[in-house]
């Protein structure tokens, strides 16, 4: 069984590298339009969205000087790419994006450990049916390794603040540049029916109504177990 959504919609990607290049990252967003909408109007709406300014967007983003929010300097944007999908999750059309390098703004010694995360969390404000919960792993911003709160283990409430107003401001800043005329399009979160759903799974997406970043630190979990041990001397053992 294929996977299926209930809808066409845009996908908008952007990333980049890590550690100075060594690893990559990428997020997804989906932005769903009234039901029903024509391909036609997907497609006269790509001839107008400037995947520049979708950039100029995320770069803000990327070299915000706020700390809690600043990337280091190992740390890139490299692209912003939207999609028309279909509702069997293939192009519909040719995509469009925009490939530029900017880097973070931050200057430590050393670069973020690359296998730990910030989830960004979506939500549609109601916990009935399906499509409720999304999220998105964005790059470790600098120092939130260290920013713990020893009394708690969770990272400090004013990096949090920090970094959730910036990335509520890229969201919002997506949103006036992927929603046209042609398609009003609303970032959303698609539950789609996949090989391993249940056969009665009725694929839906709803709207995000609000986002939220925890205390906690994350970990990629496909990228943690991708990474090599990198041992290059070993201690001899012999009790």
């Amino acid at each position: 069984m294929p996977t299926t959504y209930d809808d066409d919609h845009f996908l908008l990607t952007f990333g980049g590298y890590l550690v100075n290049g060594h690893e990559s990252w990428q997020c997804g967003l989906r932005y769903a339009a009234p039901g029903g909408l024509p391909d036609s109007a997907f497609e006269a709406a790509l001839g107008h969205i400037s995947m520049t300014d979708i950039y100029t967007i995320a770069r803000t983003w990327m070299q915000s000087a706020t700390s809690g929010a600043a990337f280091d300097q190992w740390t890139t944007l490299e692209f912003v790419k939207l999609a028309f999908l279909g509702t069997n999750g293939a192009y519909k059309a040719d995509p469009i994006e925009h490939r530029q390098k900017s880097a973070g703004t931050a200057t430590p010694g050393n670069a973020q450990a690359p296998q730990l995360a910030v989830v960004v969390s979506l939500s549609s404000g109601t916990k009935i049916g399906h499509a409720n919960h999304g999220r998105i792993f964005l790059p470790l911003p600098d120092k939130w390794a260290t920013a713990v709160d020893p009394a708690s283990g969770m990272v400090v409430a004013g990096y949090i603040n920090a970094l959730r107003t910036s990335t509520l401001t890229m969201l919002n800043g997506f949103h006036g540049e992927v929603s046209t005329v042609e398609a009003p399009t609303t970032l959303s979160i698609f539950s789609p029916r996949t090989p391993s759903s249940s056969a009665a799974l009725v694929p839906q997406h709803k709207p995000v109504v609000q986002i939220g970043i925890g205390s906690a630190v994350d970990t990629q979990r496909s990228r943690r177990r991708s990474l090599p041990d990198g041992i290059t001397t070993w201690a001899p053992y012999s009790p």
